[in-house]
């Protein structure tokens, strides 16, 4: 197993799914990993995009499907509904 240590921080928003979404759009927008011209839903739904990510990925916060509450003992990150 590997991975890779990263991260990335922003101004402070109260609203911290709101902030989540911000960072994404900017991320894909700064870099769409040759997946030209889709949303950032458009590419949770594409088995390509879950290959892409599974052995890779990106690197930045485009790695998570949603935020999850901080103290969800339940889900990760990759749970995807």
């Amino acid at each position: 197993m590997g991975g890779n240590a990263w991260t990335q921080t922003g101004p402070y928003r109260r609203d911290l799914a709101a902030a989540f979404r911000q960072a994404r759009a900017e991320a894909l927008a700064q870099d769409d990993h040759g997946f030209e011209g889709r949303s950032i839903e458009e590419l949770w739904r594409d088995p390509a995009w879950h290959e892409y990510l599974f052995t890779g990925g990106t690197g930045t916060v485009l790695d998570f499907p949603r935020m999850i509450d901080a103290t969800d003992t339940d889900d990760g990150p990759f749970c995807v509904r």
